[in-house]
């Protein structure tokens, strides 16, 4: 059941032409709203393990407004990267520089690229994972040499269509990383920022979620670390507030159940889950639960207990609290304490996707309800490029289904075959199906008389179709053209191939319109 809209938010819906760059709010307003939220950040009064928010956002409110935005380090297709372009224009204007949050946390799905290629004139999607497809999250993924990466590479460029000169400012930086922890991610920055920067993107400065959470001696670490520990405390409210947010959303949008979009947190006994994942080493990632009371803390790897602290020394120093008790795990955000977390204590303004945004919308009612602070409001931007792969002109009646017509015609063919031949056979046709339907009203346990009943249709299927094979074999190819051509648009069409496959030019292209619209003086429509 496709979610009623409640919101403008709500209604954002993905561009639909090429080239065409959706900006939500109005992009000439984003310098402004960045600097709002800044003051609305300043203005805040709660106190965080027993000390005003301030003394935790420290320098974050010092300089220009923080833009951010965060995706996993993934194969994306432009539309994604449309967000680093709003961001970088947006930094510049306010004299500071983008941050993007590398989800290096989420699972890697095997790390897999798409890509389309041409088979006798048509277009088909091909893919290739560097990595089985197991449930290991980006930073576990295991290094391999540049040679390794360089045939995975390989496998797009030798058997896709284009030939892109964006895929060489990608590919080459990729390879030519060094070796250390966190192999694949540190090459996927190095990549992608040397794309960015080629096409005129502006400079982003990357911040890996794993680095935030580790909880060591940095200052985004020390946030996170109070963000982590003020939810320990409050756990049993948090979870509360979680779930009522949730519910909320899924009321006002009519989505029925309890997962969707995320699932409800659960309670077990005096344990709570908590919207975080803790990881060990290579092994899958577990949901966290914790059990708070009589001044001490003890948490748990779905059943297995972790490690316990106690509530004084996690509020005097959340960091060091966090790491003695986790020992070799570590925490790591699900979705939306993500998005807390970073709107919260590490930016003044988030640049979310469509999707994101959407979703977001229920951090805002978490914010409210534990924290009893508004959050600074989320922009949202997007857009859709297609590669230049030429498409078939077909059929555009949306209730002409080809497959559904291949399949009809066994079973109606009376609906496609007509003529003076054909009148003794649907006559003949119709009385079997009356007969059918009689049988099933008045003696449903007589098996025997409806399958021989069946059988009649059959029969006259089966004549009709041999009464003019030539016209059954002519519709047949037609039909079957018509669905491989729908087939090679779907995949021609598609906005959804990775960024790298784009030239250059298109890039650049993409990034200077998105730079007009943030400056004020673009024209593009705004969704």
């Amino acid at each position: 059941m496709t979610p009623r809209t409640a919101t403008t938010i709500d209604s954002l819906i993905t561009p639909q032409r090429d080239g065409e760059i959706l900006v939500w709010p109005e992009p000439a307003s984003l310098t402004q709203m960045a600097e709002k939220n800044q003051r609305h950040r300043r203005s805040w009064s709660l106190n965080i393990l027993d000390r005003p928010i301030g003394e935790w956002l420290g320098q974050s409110l010092a300089g220009p407004p923080i833009v951010m935005v965060g995706h996993q380090p993934s194969f994306f297709h432009p539309g994604v990267l449309a967000k680093n372009f709003v961001a970088g224009a947006l930094a510049t204007r306010l004299g500071s520089k983008a941050q993007y949050l590398v989800v290096d946390s989420d699972a890697s799905r095997g790390v897999t690229i798409s890509w389309p290629e041409l088979d006798q004139g048509l277009c088909r999607a091909a893919s290739a994972s560097a990595f089985p497809r197991h449930a290991a999250a980006y930073e576990q993924l295991p290094p391999m040499s540049a040679g390794q990466w360089r045939s995975f590479f390989d496998q797009v460029i030798a058997n896709g269509p284009l030939k892109s000169n964006s895929m060489a400012l990608f590919v080459e930086p990729f390879i030519a990383a060094p070796n250390q922890p966190g192999d694949y991610t540190t090459r996927w920055i190095a990549a992608s920022s040397n794309v960015e920067q080629a096409v005129g993107a502006g400079e982003l400065s990357y911040c890996r979620v794993s680095h935030h959470f580790d909880f060591q001696d940095r200052d985004g670490a020390r946030r996170a670390a109070a963000f982590v520990g003020h939810v320990l405390l409050g756990a049993t409210r948090f979870a509360r507030a979680y779930n009522d947010a949730l519910s909320h959303y899924r009321r006002e949008r009519g989505i029925l159940g309890v997962q969707h979009p995320v699932p409800d947190l659960k309670h077990a006994g005096d344990k709570i889950e908590l919207p975080f994942w803790v990881v060990s080493g290579p092994a899958p990632r577990r949901r966290l639960w914790a059990s708070v009371g009589n001044d001490r803390v003890e948490l748990f790897a779905e059943d297995e207990s972790i490690g316990a602290t106690d509530s004084v020394e996690l509020r005097r120093d959340p960091a060091a609290a966090l790491c003695k008790m986790l020992g070799v795990w570590h925490i790591r955000p699900r979705a939306l304490a993500l998005t807390l977390c970073a709107r919260m204590f590490l930016c003044d303004l988030f640049i979310h996707g469509i999707g994101g945004a959407k979703y977001d919308q229920i951090t805002d009612e978490i914010a409210r309800a534990f924290f009893q602070i508004d959050l600074p409001p989320f922009a949202c931007a997007s857009a859709t490029l297609r590669l230049p792969l030429n498409a078939f002109d077909c059929h555009d009646d949306t209730q002409f289904d080809p497959e559904r017509r291949l399949r009809d015609i066994r079973f109606n063919p009376h609906r496609y075959l007509d003529g003076p031949n054909m009148m003794t056979l649907k006559a003949q046709r119709e009385q079997a199906i009356a007969l059918a339907a009689q049988l099933r009203e008045d003696s449903p346990r007589e098996h025997r008389a409806r399958r021989e009943a069946y059988s009649l249709i059959q029969i006259a299927n089966a004549a009709y179709l041999a009464e003019a094979p030539a016209r059954v074999s002519e519709l047949q190819r037609e039909w079957e053209s018509h669905r491989q051509h729908r087939l090679h648009n779907m995949t021609a069409l598609s906005r959804e191939w990775f960024f790298g496959l784009y030239s250059t030019d298109a890039l650049t292209s993409l990034a200077a319109r998105v730079r007009k619209l943030v400056n004020g003086d673009g024209s593009e429509p705004q969704k």
